[in-house]
């Protein structure tokens, strides 16, 4: 079974991406491999699908 949900996982990442316009931007702090909690503070319909 999740050999079947990474692939879907991906192409709805993708899809997520596409439809939102979200660029990831590092600002004041450098990728590390560590656990984030990132949230938005506004009302829309895509909240649930981007985060």
């Amino acid at each position: 079974m999740s050999a079947v949900i990474h692939p879907l996982a991906s192409v709805l990442a993708a899809v997520a991406r596409g439809i939102s316009g979200v660029q990831v931007r590092w600002a004041g702090c450098r990728p590390e491999e560590k656990q984030r909690i990132y949230f938005a503070n506004h009302t829309s319909h895509l909240d649930f699908v981007v985060l």
